[in-house]
């Protein structure tokens, strides 16, 4: 990651656990060399929580599905599953920061 106050990069390990607050979709942090609060910015989170959304939606689809409750085409599961890997990934990929006011 890094900070968008000082431009330095860092990792969550080097961020003392005493240096965070978590919420209930993210976390809240202080840059380790300027001590700035950081936290993720909107599109990462929009795109993670789309990403788990659609695996989740096709794991209890599938689910369903192999339990005769539903018949939908492991086709369209595929493709949704792989929507949402691929949106997560993207999200972690692009994760930009910013202050916290």
């Amino acid at each position: 990651m890094r900070c968008t106050q000082c431009g330095n990069k860092f990792t969550m390990l080097e961020v003392p656990v005493e240096e965070r607050i978590y919420g209930k979709f993210s976390a809240q942090f202080k840059c380790p060399s300027c001590k700035c609060w950081l936290q993720a910015g909107k599109r990462f989170k929009f795109l993670s929580m789309l990403g788990l959304t659609l695996m989740a939606f096709c794991a209890v689809t599938a689910t369903l599905n192999s339990l005769g409750f539903a018949s939908v085409d492991k086709a369209i599961l595929f493709l949704l599953g792989g929507a949402g890997v691929t949106f997560f990934t993207l999200s972690l990929v692009n994760m930009k920061m910013e202050l916290v006011e």
